[in-house]
């Protein structure tokens, strides 16, 4: 309660215990009156009682007056304290890794919906300050390759910390080997596939595929994390590269 409703609250204990003792005298005046004069007739007793009133009216009405006063005033306190009161916040913590547990730095943390982001540290932590102290989703990716992505649909601030591991999806690779002077298909070929480590650039490994499709089509998959190489090998012609991240 403010100051201004502490001194109305006191105003009106203050009236109420002078309003008594005011009655109390009254009633003792009266019946020491009584007993002096016993044959005091109904009518003067009316007369005598009739200054107290007005007085005992005004006490009311003011006490009426002080206590919608106090009223309002907690009202005001309330409306007051309410448009001060802010949301609850919260901080989100988490930390991202890849399948071998490491932690990965500099993977893209975005909270979906708020435009909020940051990215992780040396250690895979990333933090969230001044959240409200509801779900939301988060977008991760790594902004380097093999560029792996993964979300959380429902993570809460305030809670315990999020854990987030980026495996590899198996990537789907297709296309198409025409010759290069008449755009005709070439219907037999050998695709070589080497594979190399994306930190050390070390060769992992080399797989072969003989292809046979009228169309000259071919579709193969990537299970492994890397950088990888992928040649098209013809009798008589030269090979043709591509890489693949």
């Amino acid at each position: 309660m403010s100051a201004r409703g502490w001194i109305v609250a006191s105003l009106i204990a203050l009236l109420a215990l002078s309003l008594t003792i005011a009655l109390a005298f009254h009633r003792r005046a009266e019946s020491g009156h009584a007993a002096s004069s016993p044959q005091a007739s109904p009518a003067a007793t009316a007369n005598r009682l009739t200054p107290w009133r007005p007085a005992t009216l005004r006490a009311r009405q003011l006490r009426d007056a002080l206590t919608e006063s106090l009223e309002a005033e907690r009202v005001a306190d309330r409306a007051r304290d309410a448009a001060m009161a802010t949301p609850e916040q919260a901080v989100l913590v988490g930390i991202v890794r890849d399948l071998g547990g490491a932690p990965l730095r500099g993977v893209s943390v975005e909270v979906e919906g708020d435009g909020l982001s940051t990215r992780t540290d040396e250690s895979g932590r990333f933090e969230f300050a001044g959240l409200a102290a509801t779900p939301v989703a988060l977008h991760l990716a790594e902004t380097q390759p093999p560029y792996r992505t993964a979300r959380v649909a429902r993570a809460q601030p305030g809670g315990r910390r999020v854990e987030v591991t980026l495996g590899w999806t198996p990537a789907e690779v297709s296309g198409t080997v025409v010759d290069d002077a008449t755009g005709d298909p070439i219907q037999a070929f050998a695709l070589v596939i080497n594979h190399y480590d994306l930190t050390t650039g070390r060769h992992t490994g080399t797989g072969i595929e003989h292809v046979a499709d009228p169309r000259g089509e071919f579709a193969l998959t990537l299970d492994s994390i890397g950088r990888h190489r992928l040649s098209v090998r013809l009798h008589g012609a030269r090979p043709a590269e591509r890489e693949l991240v």
